[in-house]
């Protein structure tokens, strides 16, 4: 399960998570679908697979579908509020251009052991 943990502004050198390691999933977007149900579900859930893959606890989505990953978020960077039109810079919950949307991943480590 992935918790919405907020949308953050994600310019230039002041990201949340570093560059290196990130996954384009943008060819795989289904515009029609999302403009029916409302959300980004199909690459956010794609997303945290590839977070649990990598091991790490943390994922982001920027620009609708580029994922990043990490186990320690640069919360420094100024959260997207309200009055910054929060609905365009992270509609769908996939954050969009210079913004990226935090999950926080939980998984049930007994499955480790089985």
């Amino acid at each position: 399960m992935a918790l919405w943990m907020g949308c953050y502004h994600s310019t230039g050198d002041a990201d949340v998570f570093p560059n290196t390691g990130m996954v384009n999933l943008r060819s795989q977007i289904d515009w029609n679908l999302w403009k029916r149900v409302g959300h980004g579900e199909d690459i956010i859930k794609k997303c945290g697979e590839e977070a649990l893959k990598k091991g790490v606890h943390n994922f982001g989505v920027e620009f609708y579908g580029e994922c990043y990953f990490g186990n320690s978020p640069d919360y420094s960077q100024r959260e997207v509020q309200t009055s910054d039109g929060c609905d365009q810079h992270c509609k769908w919950d996939v954050g969009g251009p210079d913004t990226m949307v935090i999950y926080n991943l939980v998984w049930d480590d007994r499955r480790k052991t089985q």
